[in-house]
């Protein structure tokens, strides 16, 4: 470099300018040409890896086509609708997937019998060809209409045996899918592979279904994969070097022709200049590489792929250099010409516009250093030179300007910090004593300026807190977000991210920080990880409740009917009781369960919150005992509210319980209402609610109370503070999703030593309240119509026809939505009324009452279901007026539904 600038300095400057470019031009010629390569091996590996890509991506599809069909068979196979016996059914079954995956030849079938079935695609015409054990030697062979159905017959001699192939002896012994080594199809003699896997019902196997695939389809999908892009070429290589499929589709059809085809080897002619790649890459999985064959420079990728369990498949593809660079020839080229012309004309102006005028300029100069004036000629151009002077002349009013613009900046970010919404502070970076702060931060923390100032930043920082991260102040560049917790004046919580920069304050070092108030943040943020756990627990409790109330209906039906046929003295009768009781309880947890799920099917009417604390009173006293007193405050003024009044009691019952736990040697428990207006204040204040006017209920107790840290769980799913064996955890859990179902808060405040009280909001309504009424029984439960039962749960259904015919009606089974349709058909003038369960297979309950009251829109029915009522809602069942029972439902219970819809 030093030789070269010394050549350069003794030229002149015309000579040193031409030599520079054409300098430059040869950097640029040789940068270029290695760019190019780059960017034509960037440009391979980015084909390479898309093409590679797709080729992977179809090569997995056509394995998911397989395996799904073979899988779809199993389960069809497994539930008995897949019978190799009807070969009209197979053909209907098979011959879709076979349209919709044009590279599946044909598809076998053999049992361990030795019958054999066959579909096999001959261009647009179907086969069958179908072997039956019972005649040996003997095939016969069927055309078939586009519909599956054979058009013509022909018996065959051929010793065909299922059990023979290759496709059934690799999948009969083994599980899953099960890909065949390439083998010569015996149906049109020509090499493929076979997908096939064993069929097993009720731990009887010997079935095995294969889906074929012929290598010839597999060379020209990947002929097609290579359209869009320009001389690659793709081949799938087996472990042993044998080519499986090429892109050259032509070339390797040519060479699987004969009545005894086999792969071809990379060692054969016409796939030699392979072996270079393949051998030292197959080992690495996926890479990208280049290698030299046949004085030719090709960029390739190889890439693994597996059809089964066994060894991978290796994808080849590769791609001449020459074609890539193809694209950068013209480039070189125009840019030479170009240089050529650019640099005749560059010369031509440099003379006479720059050289010139240097040469005159460089002499006024050279009298200007000496002493001499700066006497610049007069010119008609601005040239170099005038605008020099004319720089140096408003050199110093530039300066004075510039001062100018830094006083401007300086009051802008004044203004800036000073007007910010929120808090602003400036502390100095060793003492972190506070320097600045703005009037947000003046309001938001209660101190004034004077009292900050003689503040550190470590005087408001929680003692709990964590300490700083380490080397943050050091931090320069982007500023660095931190979550602290702050003490305001009055002692209140402030929860912050500041966001720091560091800067110079009055010539020390400090940090200008940011503060953003994200306290209500947190709390809504806590309110919406309860909601979770709540919604979490909630799928799992409403999950169980239609299996256990089908069994739960079994158990109380059978009880029932028992207890009716055993006099008042049968020693056996307080054994029924005591099931009954013990149902009655497991119904009653489900019922609970489903509250706390917040799925229950609940019924919200205008209720007085005092009428609702009046009606269970009673019951209070006798549930918290004697040894506690109990104190009921009622508001002087209604609280209607839109609720159901069953589940505000369940809500006073499990927090009474919870106030009598916490007090084992009594004390006192009150229970008062009364009214609340919620405004923003409010809402600022305590982090939850909407603005409105509430009814509140408050139940206090003079227990043990509570720390902050248990009150935090308390309504989490299965938290207790009780023994083991004495609490579910779900007492409150169920308040809380009860409550929530009501569009309603709840709060507690407690302290230990010093009792609990919980405060329950529930938004006012203007309705008027509705009297609740109790029905009477008057009627008679039996009958003699006759009524239709579809129910899919055989208990069910076996206790609900018991109970019916018991009381004299006549009962017709159904097991599902579909024979329910059918045998009302077969007997709709016979039947009076039909029972039918929402959810159910094949067909559901509403879907089967649809058809029947197209049938005879008269028949009356009574839907039933211990699903959960959001799935219930989503049948169309629980619209208004549809008559509805909820399992389990005693045998009572039942028949005066039953009397009550076929009197109405």
């Amino acid at each position: 470099m030093k030789h070269f600038i010394a050549t350069i300095t003794r030229f002149g400057m015309l000579e040193a300018f031409l030599i520079f470019i054409i300098f430059l031009y040869g950097i640029n010629f040789t940068y270029d040409y290695y760019v190019n390569l780059s960017t034509a091996e960037k440009m391979g590996r980015q084909a390479l890896t898309e093409a590679g890509r797709e080729a992977k991506e179809e090569l997995r599809a056509i394995t998911d086509s397989a395996t799904f069909l073979l899988n779809t068979a199993q389960l069809y196979y497994g539930a008995g609708t897949l019978d190799p016996d009807d070969t009209g059914a197979m053909n209907r079954l098979f011959m879709p997937y076979m349209r919709r995956y044009p590279y599946i030849t044909s598809i076998n079938y053999g049992d361990a019998s030795g019958n054999g079935y066959l579909i096999l695609r001959e261009g647009s015409s179907w086969r069958n060809r179908i072997k039956q054990s019972i005649e040996r030697d003997t095939v016969i062979w069927a055309k078939l209409t586009d519909h599956g159905e054979a058009s013509s017959h022909r018996r065959s001699s051929d010793n065909y045996d299922p059990r023979l192939r290759p496709w059934y002896t690799e999948a009969r012994d083994r599980r899953g899918i099960q890909w065949s080594e390439p083998y010569v199809f015996r149906t049109t003699r020509d090499l493929g592979l076979t997908a096939s896997r064993r069929f097993e019902k009720n731990g009887v196997r010997g079935s095995v279904l294969g889906v074929d695939i012929m290598l010839k389809d597999l060379s020209r999908f990947l002929e097609g994969l290579t359209a869009n892009w320009k001389d690659i070429t793709i081949h799938v290589i087996t472990p042993d070097r044998s080519v499986l499929a090429s892109s050259e589709a032509l070339a390797f059809d040519l060479l699987l022709q004969g009545d005894n085809p086999s792969l071809p080897h990379l060692l054969d002619e016409g796939f030699r200049e392979l072996v270079s790649a393949f051998h030292p890459h197959r080992e690495g999985g996926s890479a990208f590489f280049t290698y030299q064959s046949e004085g030719r420079t090709l960029f390739a990728r190889i890439d693994a792929v597996r059809l089964s369990d066994g060894d991978d498949l290796f994808i080849l593809l590769t791609i001449p250099r020459r074609t890539l660079l193809e694209n950068f020839a013209w480039q070189s080229r125009t840019k030479f010409y170009l240089f050529l012309g650019l640099l005749a004309a560059s010369s031509a102006l440099f003379i006479f516009f720059y050289l010139l005028p240097l040469r005159r300029i460089t002499t006024i100069v050279r009298k200007f250093s000496r002493g001499g004036p700066m006497t610049i000629p007069v010119s008609s151009r601005a040239d170099e030179i005038g605008t020099l002077t004319s720089e140096f002349r408003s050199l110093d009013q530039e300066l004075g300007r510039r001062q100018e613009a830094l006083s401007d900046s300086e009051r802008h970010y004044r203004l800036l910090f000073e007007d910010n919404p929120n808090p602003l502070w400036v502390i100095e970076r060793e003492t972190r004593r506070f320097l600045a702060m703005n009037a947000a931060a003046v309001k938001r923390y209660g101190y004034s300026r004077e009292e900050f100032l003689s503040l550190t930043e470590h005087d408001i920082l929680l003692p709990s807190l964590p300490p700083a991260i380490p080397g943050r102040d050091a931090l320069p560049g982007p500023a660095w977000p931190q979550t602290v917790r702050h003490r305001a004046k009055n002692e209140d919580v402030i929860e912050a991210e500041i966001t720091s920069r560091p800067i110079t304050w009055a010539g020390a070092d400090a940090e200008v920080a940011l503060v953003h108030d994200v306290t209500a943040r947190r709390q809504l943020e806590a309110q919406l990880r309860q909601a979770q756990k709540m919604e979490a627990v909630g799928q799992l409790a409403g999950g169980v409740a239609h299996d256990f109330n089908n069994i739960l209906t079994a158990i109380i039906g059978y009880a029932n009917l028992l207890e009716m046929k055993m006099s008042d003295e049968d020693p056996g009768r307080l054994n029924v009781e005591q099931i009954l009781s013990a149902s009655e309880r497991a119904a009653r947890l489900t019922h609970s369960l489903l509250a706390f799920s917040r799925k229950q099917i609940i019924n919200p009417r205008p209720t007085d919150l005092n009428a609702v604390v009046r009606s269970v009173e009673k019951l209070l006293r006798r549930l918290i005992g004697e040894d506690i007193e109990f104190n009921v405050l009622h508001s002087p003024e209604p609280l209607v509210v839109l609720a159901d009044a069953g589940q505000i009691e369940q809500v006073l019952m499990n927090l009474a319980t919870n106030a009598r736990d916490s007090m084992p040697r009594g004390g006192a428990l009150s229970i008062e209402t009364g009214f609340k207006e919620i405004d923003d204040g409010f809402i600022r204040a305590h982090g939850y609610g909407a603005t409105g006017r509430y009814g509140v209920l408050y139940v206090s107790d003079t227990g043990e109370g509570m720390d902050a840290k248990t009150q935090k769980r308390i309504f989490d799913p299965f938290y207790t503070t009780k023994d083991v064996g004495k609490g579910t955890g779900l007492g409150l859990s169920i308040v809380y999703g009860i409550v929530k179902q009501h569009n309603g808060y709840v709060n507690v405040y407690s302290e230990p030593g010093r009792g609990t009280t919980f405060k329950i909001y529930l938004p006012l309504s203007d309705a008027a309240p509705q009297m609740q009424r109790r029905e009477t029984q008057t009627m008679g439960l039996g009958g003699t119509e006759t009524v239709l039962v579809a129910e899919d749960d055989t208990a069910t259904r076996t206790i609900t026809t018991m109970v019916l015919r018991e009381f004299g009606y006549k009962v017709i089974e159904a097991r599902d939505g579909a024979e329910a349709v059918r045998l009302f058909k077969e007997q709709k003038d016979r039947i009076d009324l039909v029972i039918i369960d929402v959810v159910m297979p094949t067909m559901n309950g509403k879907e089967a009452m649809d058809r029947i009251a197209a049938i005879r829109p008269d028949v009356k029915c009574l839907f039933m279901s211990g699903y959960t009522a959001d799935i219930v809602h989503k049948k169309g069942v629980l619209d208004e007026g549809v008559p509805f029972i909820s399992k389990p439902a005693s045998p009572t219970e039942l028949l005066k539904k039953i009397r009550e819809i076929l009197t109405s």
